[in-house]
């Protein structure tokens, strides 16, 4: 509530009404052929073109509609549900679905064409196969997991990367040349899979981000439209127990943060601990920032409720 007084409501409705309208540019140079404008359209957007791809065969089957874009949030969800149940086996439970589509950041973003779903979704799947990986030993693990981090950042701006590359911190001390060596080739397939787009991305963006990192964000008047105070410093804490959970899933939530420390566990825990360090310390504040730390933490968090 605190924060909503001193600052403006999120412009979400902009922000869809604009990826709509790209995905439906995008789609129609498509159908029509058009190669400049296809490629326009896919290299110069604010936001990754892989967003409007993904619903691409249920807009072949339904037509051109915003209503065919939504229902591409079901695929995100299907990788969402697949990795979290992997990440929640993983260390020891059995609800890990179900703690997370009760969370509000998550069934409330299956009504809306915003990347948010997807970068919760891409980002339990890059978590879920390092988990697998065995220490960065099983190769195909490893591969999967830079290939979920390129799909990721495919889907939303750069996201993933602040949960993703924190996650395998655990795992390098112990990951020998073996493990280097396949960390190194799933780092190739991220970059073949996003490369191009972020190129053209830092050419085009890099010092408007920039310039909003330290002081918030600035409207297109050059107007600061963000207060800052002691409590934006607990701003996503408190938003994990209010609009990303609630106040009852949430307490369950950071409660599955107790734990004895594994391998599995510990890769986790990175993810959120580095995720949520990153974007504190980003002056900019927003709900949707930390949402993938919803999956990470109803893993953990499934342990506890199974003992109970």
């Amino acid at each position: 509530m605190w924060w909503v007084g001193v600052n403006p409501l999120p412009d979400g409705f902009q922000n869809e009404y604009l990826l709509v309208g790209n995905a439906l540019d995008l789609w129609g140079a498509l159908c029509a052929g058009d190669l400049w404008h296809l490629r326009w359209y896919m290299y110069t957007g604010y936001w990754p073109w892989g967003l409007y791809a993904a619903p691409w065969p249920l807009m072949a089957v339904m037509g051109a509609t915003r209503q065919a874009l939504v229902m591409g949030n079901l695929i995100h969800l299907a990788v969402l549900l697949i990795a979290v149940n992997a990440m929640g086996r993983a260390v020891g439970g059995r609800l890990a679905p179900l703690l997370v589509l009760l969370c509000p950041g998550v069934f409330g973003t299956l009504v809306r064409f915003e990347p948010n779903l997807a970068a919760i979704s891409w980002t339990a799947a890059g978590l879920a196969a390092l988990v697998a990986s065995q220490g960065l030993q099983r190769r195909r693990f490893v591969w999967l997991y830079g290939a979920c981090f390129g799909i990721g950042l495919m889907m939303d701006r750069l996201t993933v990367a602040f949960f993703l590359l924190p996650a395998v911190l655990p795992l390098l001390w112990a990951a020998g040349r073996r493990g280097w060596i396949h960390l190194a080739q799933a780092a190739g397939i991220t970059l073949v899979l996003a490369g191009a787009y972020y190129r053209e991305f830092f050419l085009r963006h890099s010092f408007e981000i920039m310039s909003q990192a330290n002081v918030g964000e600035i409207d297109s008047a050059g107007v600061l439209m963000e207060s800052t105070g002691i409590l934006s410093w607990v701003y996503y804490p408190l938003t994990l127990l209010d609009s990303q959970a609630g106040p009852v899933l949430g307490v369950v939530l950071v409660l599955g943060l107790i734990g004895p420390m594994t391998k599995a566990r510990s890769v986790l825990l990175a993810s959120i601990v580095g995720g949520l360090v990153f974007f504190t310390v980003v002056s900019k504040n927003q709900v949707f920032y930390t949402l993938p730390i919803l999956a990470p933490m109803a893993a953990l968090a499934s342990v506890r409720t199974r003992a109970a």
